[in-house]
């Protein structure tokens, strides 16, 4: 990702994109464990600086929280604050589990053992009200297993 010093060519490729600006609009992926990072919140100024389009935050890997040790409210709420601070106004942030939605998207008979070993247990976190991602947003009304992963919000964001 651009947020990784060791990778250097990536935030080259990313700078260069984003001056082109050939894009309606920029989805920044963040890592919801390992936000904010002092790279990422470089790209993120930069970002600020020189996008003049719509930018849709999205932090993923919300599965990876743990209910006795992570607020999924508190990081949005850190994670919102950091972004009015860069200079953001109402910045739209999407918690999502890309990994979670992209197994509950899929017929069991294409997953192999090991997926549907993740699928079942990602079935039983994602029926607590915790990992229930939509309703960290204005779309609390996806309340089936796939609306919970946060990505039928994303995806109904896109399409508008």
């Amino acid at each position: 990702g651009v947020n990784n010093s060791t990778e250097l060519d990536h935030r080259t490729i990313t700078e260069e994109a984003i001056k082109r600006e050939d894009y309606d609009m920029v989805i920044y992926v963040s890592n919801a464990k390992y936000f904010a990072t002092t790279d990422e919140k470089n790209i993120l100024i930069h970002l600020y600086r020189m996008v003049n389009k719509p930018i849709l935050f999205v932090l993923n890997q919300l599965d990876q929280f743990k209910q006795k040790e992570d607020s999924i409210t508190k990081m949005l709420d850190d994670y919102k604050e950091i972004l009015l601070n860069i200079g953001f106004k109402n910045p739209i942030v999407i918690p999502i589990s890309a990994k979670t939605a992209f197994l509950f998207k899929q017929d069991d008979s294409t997953l192999d053992e090991d997926e549907l070993f993740e699928k079942e247990l990602l079935t039983k976190k994602f029926q607590k009200d915790y990992y229930n991602l939509a309703a960290y947003t204005n779309y609390s009304d996806y309340t089936n297993l796939l609306g919970r992963t946060g990505i039928i919000a994303l995806e109904r964001l896109l399409m508008n």
